[in-house]
């Protein structure tokens, strides 16, 4: 469900707020669990037996260690490629932070429709202060090993090695088909953090003295929160005050299916600290050293060409960039040299056998070369919300790519699709 900034800012400002994994003795974040989370040990292969002799030990020696740098620098390619795929899948997203987290200001928040993920880095940017500013970052990391990097978001801080840390989860995504799905939603009444082992703790505020918390995992898809442990605070008999704290396995707020617990509200709390000292501060890149479209695999970009930009067109390649009639004004910036740039008139004449747009083009611009040191300037008006606008180029390998242009129905961006 979306909200509208303005309803979201509201609430904000009517919630005590918690943020993170932090620990408040007012009774904003403090909780934890009985039992202490066992490790648990990963067992080495066993190396390949002889199979024949070298006739040497340091033969054999030698054999072993090029075997093994073999097998490591395999696996190190392996990672980087099956990152490079899951970027690919989360470049969209990763787009719509960075311009979140780049562009927020008071008249971006009135007109941007916030998806219940993004709550969390909302909060923080409606408080952000210039003074002290929040760094946002992401990672990718596979929680529960079942090959699928998940998608993290939150606020890191720089460590003293230069790295930048943090255990606080503002949103955690995976992916399930090719489609990105959000699994963790943390914000200031709901905080995550990761305790390693592919275990989470998590901290609920329901409001006065009525709290939840526990550790979890991802389920084998994760695409939910499997808790093995959950406690919460509720009261022992309706409208009798008297608050009682219960425990359970599934995360469930039934007092029903739960074990009623002797313990007072400080023995409650002092679960909660044990746990908060646990968290595993994750390792994050930030968005500010982030361009958008570096994962999507498109070989160019695109983006509203900005005021500077339009002020100094002469700088630039450009067609229809000073038309008062072609009011959309477009950068475009190829990522390595290419030739025969030609702007394209789109009319849209049906769909291939895979229900992919089909279109037949009429070139109205041949700009020629396209450099990746000179952005070109488009000037552009879009008739509805079929693309009527593209462009073509001869790629590095010789092979002419077609683009359309369209705008984002969430926010007016311009985005780019093959065909």
């Amino acid at each position: 469900m979306k909200k509208k900034m303005a309803f979201l800012l509201v609430l904000f400002m009517l919630m005590s707020g918690f943020s993170g994994c932090q620990s408040k003795k007012d009774g904003l974040s403090k909780g934890s669990l009985d039992a202490d989370a066992k490790k648990t040990q990963e067992t080495q292969e066993k190396k390949n037996s002889d199979k024949a002799s070298l006739g040497k030990e340091d033969a054999k020696s030698d054999q072993k260690q090029i075997s093994q740098k073999s097998v490591n620098k395999v696996s190190k390619d392996d990672i980087k490629e099956k990152e490079a795929e899951v970027l690919k899948i989360y470049s969209p997203l990763l787009d719509e932070y960075h311009k979140i987290v780049s562009n927020y200001s008071e008249d971006f928040a009135q007109d941007y429709e916030v998806d219940d993920d993004k709550i969390g880095v909302f909060e923080y940017l409606w408080t952000n202060s210039s003074d002290n500013p929040v760094l946002f970052g992401y990672c990718l990391e596979d929680f529960n090993k079942d090959g699928v990097l998940e998608l993290v978001i939150s606020t890191p801080k720089k460590q003293e090695n230069g790295e930048y840390r943090s255990e606080n989860i503002l949103a955690l995504y995976t992916i399930s088909n090719d489609e990105v799905k959000p699994v963790i939603i943390g914000s200031s009444r709901d905080s995550h953090c990761y305790l390693g082992d592919g275990k989470f703790y998590n901290l609920r505020s329901l409001g006065g003295l009525y709290y939840a918390n526990g550790v979890y995992k991802l389920s084998k898809d994760a695409q939910k929160m499997e808790y093995i442990d959950f406690y919460f605070s509720d009261e022992k008999e309706p409208s009798s005050g008297i608050i009682t704290y219960y425990h359970n396995n599934t995360g469930v707020m039934d007092k029903s299916v739960s074990e009623e617990l002797n313990i007072s509200e400080d023995e409650f709390w002092k679960i909660d600290e044990k746990f908060l000292k646990q968290a595993k501060p994750l390792k994050f890149t930030l968005f500010s050293d982030y361009e958008e479209g570096q994962y999507s695999g498109l070989p160019l970009s695109i983006a509203n060409s900005k005021k500077e930009e339009l002020d100094y067109v002469y700088d630039y390649d450009s067609f229809r960039a000073e038309d008062k009639k072609y009011p959309v004004k477009a950068t475009l910036q190829a990522k390595k040299d290419y030739t025969d740039l030609k702007i394209l008139e789109l009319e849209y004449v049906g769909q291939d056998k895979k229900d992919n747009p089909k279109f037949s083009t009429k070139v109205v611009y041949e700009a020629g070369e396209f450099p990746s040191a000179r952005p070109f300037i488009l000037g552009m008006k879009f008739l509805g919300s079929i693309p009527n606008n593209g462009i073509s180029f001869v790629d590095e390998n010789g092979k002419t790519r077609y683009f359309m242009i369209y705008e984002s129905s969430k926010d007016g961006s311009l985005l780019l699709s093959e065909f």
